[in-house]
């Protein structure tokens, strides 16, 4: 490619956190497109210039070159490996096509994972409930069941007993997952206990760099067993956070990731092993980014650093500067119905850590049961220098967050 060919990204199926490639993009001066991959609808809200969905992947490809794009990005899971095909007819720079699949299918993914001498769950995929029932009792429960393709902890189900199995088998086998596609088998895998941690990824060229890294809380509610209740920050010097970007670096390079964003989950467990549970190969979700700018000295997050990428710009230093601490919390609606009212925001904004709260009901709407993190009403960002204030504000915020929904 010409160093005089304008600069355009193509966007695959930019929903959700994704969008603010839109506004990163824009600052930046740099065109940009949507693109359909026909796996999630319609793009009718997309800024600009929209490619609509084609019958093939060689028609989309004739769009692609003719509107001039020199950069395509999938921006949401059900899109990547369709990214990726896209960007092999066209001959543009993407983490190539001999482990595309794995990088969304979990099944084969941890085989990938595993190969490259990592710890993975013990697993079996099916869509036979008999044979997940008898793997599940010769390993012993508890057992988690999941799709094999979605994100968000949709339908990630904690189970202790064959009832469990089948009720979990029953709820994901011939269903529409998260990402809107059909789950055509399930994935069993073995318990891991322990802390469970995210580490937020930009491949350039191969070098894997390192964003940022919080710790899960997740707890039952409604059923579940797998509810996000809060994300603690860990600033890059942590010791935990140092391991796991290691091993994350090392899981990513057995998937062939290449140029742009990822992110990793993983588990510490009791024995103090770290353990693979799955990666996805996009941005991270719930506006993430926003977050971490206030907590890296650089005000980086993993959009400007994966656009830098694309445009080959020199990477970040690995040992980046946190120069703040922060607990993202959850509100969880453990009621259904109509939400009247919503209680105490203003004792939530006083609070000296406030830094955004995102809320995702509004009054008048008819709140369903938190299930998983698409379903949660919103979360609320605390951050602050001290941790012992942060501690502070977080222990008051949970006297009152059950209290902030309020129905008839």
């Amino acid at each position: 490619m010409s160093t005089l060919t304008p600069i355009k990204f193509g966007l695959v199926d930019p929903i959700r956190t994704s969008t603010s490639f839109y506004e990163e993009l824009s600052a930046r001066g740099i065109a940009f497109a949507s693109i359909e991959s026909g796996n999630v609808g319609a793009l009718d809200k997309a800024p600009g210039e929209v490619l609509r969905a084609t019958a093939t992947i060689g028609e989309m490809a004739d769009q692609v070159r003719r509107a001039g794009i020199t950069h395509i990005v999938g921006c949401v899971d059900p899109s990547i490996v369709y990214a990726d095909a896209l960007c092999a007819q066209v001959g543009l720079p993407f983490n190539g096509l001999h482990k595309s699949e794995a990088r969304r299918d979990k099944a084969r993914m941890a085989r990938m994972v595993a190969d490259a001498g990592l710890r993975v769950p013990l697993q079996l995929e099916s869509d036979d409930l008999e044979a997940i029932q008898a793997w599940a009792r010769d390993t012993g429960f508890p057992v988690v069941v999941k799709p094999v393709e979605s994100g968000g902890s949709d339908n990630v189900h904690l189970c202790d007993d064959a009832d469990a199995v089948t009720a979990a088998f029953a709820a994901i086998c011939g269903q529409r997952n998260l990402m809107g596609a059909m789950n055509r088998s399930a994935l069993v895998q073995e318990y891991v206990d322990g802390d469970e941690y995210v580490v937020d990824f930009v491949s350039y060229a191969g070098k894997h760099v390192p964003i940022d890294c919080f710790r899960y809380q997740k707890g039952p509610h409604n059923g579940r067993a797998f509810i996000y209740e809060k994300e603690f920050y860990l600033p890059a010097t942590d010791p935990i956070a140092r391991r796991a970007f290691d091993f994350a670096s090392q899981a990513l390079d057995a998937l062939d990731f290449r140029i742009g964003a990822s992110h990793t989950e993983l588990k510490i467990n009791t024995r103090g092993e770290i353990v693979f549970i799955e990666v996805g190969p996009r941005l991270s979700g719930g506006d993430t980014h926003k977050l971490v700018r206030d907590l890296r000295a650089d005000g980086r997050s993993q959009v400007e650093c994966t656009v830098d990428a694309f445009l080959s710009a020199p990477p970040p230093p690995v040992d980046f500067v946190s120069h703040a601490h922060a607990i993202r919390v959850y509100l969880i609606a453990e009621r259904e119905g109509v939400l009247t009212a919503l209680r105490h925001l203003d004792a939530i904004e006083r609070l000296p850590s406030f830094r955004r709260i995102s809320l995702h009901v509004e009054i008048g709407q008819n709140v369903k049961l938190t299930h998983d993190l698409s379903g949660d009403a919103g979360w609320i960002d605390l951050v602050n220098s001290d941790p012992e204030a942060l501690r502070r504000d977080e222990l008051a915020l949970d006297r009152i967050k059950g209290e902030v929904l309020d129905f008839d």
